[in-house]
């Protein structure tokens, strides 16, 4: 398979959006199937295609640190994005992942993780889309279909702020985020993290270049942006700081009933997930974090009469008989079948 690679180094938050979404129309119209390389010199925030902003982001924190924020046409959650992740992006036609989206995240990603092991992190694919090691997230990634071309982004995370990671969410209150914060700091690695040293842009390069020759079964034809792609670029820059594309309802927005459930993504299978149930005393916050389903981590508040209750949901999973006589036992049979719906939303493994 030829494949072209554009090493473009760094670029501003907006075109590193901006490249992935005109290479698709170039690929979709003839053009070459491409890897492109780079990292964005601004941190920004990237939201998902299918994201509600308001209910996703929040742009106060986003204004006072003077983060702009872009919504991209691939899927996938909130992402806060810097220097110290370098892109890649590689998009070829259609014809050549005819297969379903497990089998082609494990073919497109084994490149990357294979780039990892030579940078001196061994990564794994994880779930479905996420590379890690020892369960510790290493890169997120998306694939979408844009026109005749699909497309795989993701990164290589050199060092990772995680406060600014859980800064960017919009959460029920203080404690919501802070407990994000913890749990991206156990589960989001990085190659410093890991490593206590970090390379240089050109060495993952590099790394990353030959783990998809490989793939591709030649080396990369080192490459440049044609004037077209330049103007693609361009036109794309303009439609992602458009306020009406910015704001553009998701589907989420669409659905008649929004769900009571605030679920953040910590990586693939785990979730830290906050609600709101009324008790006989008033309501209760609940602040859950759940790894394949099983409950980790509970905390009620106020937890006057809970505490007990919490502790034996820990190790359980929300689906399994028993709970709704464990919760009903302590809340009643009404307050506890709700309590009981709400545990399996904010614990379920995906979606």
């Amino acid at each position: 398979m030829r494949l072209r690679l554009l090493d473009l180094g760094g670029v501003s938050g907006l075109r590193s959006q901006a490249v992935y979404h005109a290479l698709c129309d170039s690929v979709s119209a003839g053009g070459p199937d491409t890897l492109a390389i780079l990292f964005p010199t601004n941190p920004y925030v990237s939201v998902g295609f299918h994201r509600d902003l308001e209910a996703e982001v929040d742009l106060s924190f986003c204004a006072s640190h003077g983060l702009p924020v872009y919504r991209r046409r691939v899927g996938g959650g909130t992402v806060y994005l810097d220097a110290d992740q370098v892109f890649f992006q590689l998009v070829v036609h259609e014809r050549h992942v005819r297969m379903s989206v497990d089998r082609a995240y494990a073919e497109l990603l084994a490149p990357a993780a294979v780039a990892y092991r030579a940078l001196g992190v061994v990564a794994e694919r994880l779930g479905i889309n996420d590379l890690a090691v020892d369960g510790r997230k290493l890169s997120g990634t998306g694939m979408a279909s844009i026109g005749d071309a699909v497309v795989l982004v993701g990164n290589v995370i050199l060092d990772v702020d995680h406060a600014a990671m859980a800064g960017i969410l919009r959460l029920p209150d203080s404690t919501a985020a802070a407990w994000v914060e913890a749990s991206m700091r156990r589960w989001v690695t990085s190659i410093r993290g890991e490593l206590g040293t970090v390379p240089t842009y050109d060495e993952v390069a590099r790394q990353l270049r030959a783990a998809y020759g490989a793939w591709a079964g030649e080396p990369l034809e080192v490459g440049r942006l044609s004037q077209r792609e330049e103007e693609l670029i361009r036109a794309t820059e303009e439609r992602l700081v458009s306020p009406d594309w910015l704001h553009r309802d998701g589907y989420e927005r669409t659905v008649a009933r929004p769900s009571p459930v605030r679920r953040v993504k910590i990586r693939a299978r785990r979730w830290d997930a906050f609600f709101d149930w009324e008790s006989s005393a008033g309501s209760i916050r609940t602040s859950i974090s759940a790894d394949d389903g099983v409950i980790e981590a509970v905390r009620f508040a106020p937890d006057d009469g809970l505490r007990e209750m919490a502790a034996a949901l820990v190790g359980r999973r929300s689906s399994e008989p028993g709970i709704v006589d464990l919760v009903a036992g302590t809340v009643g049979t009404t307050v506890g079948l709700r309590l009981a719906e709400l545990l399996a939303i904010a614990t379920r493994p995906e979606g």
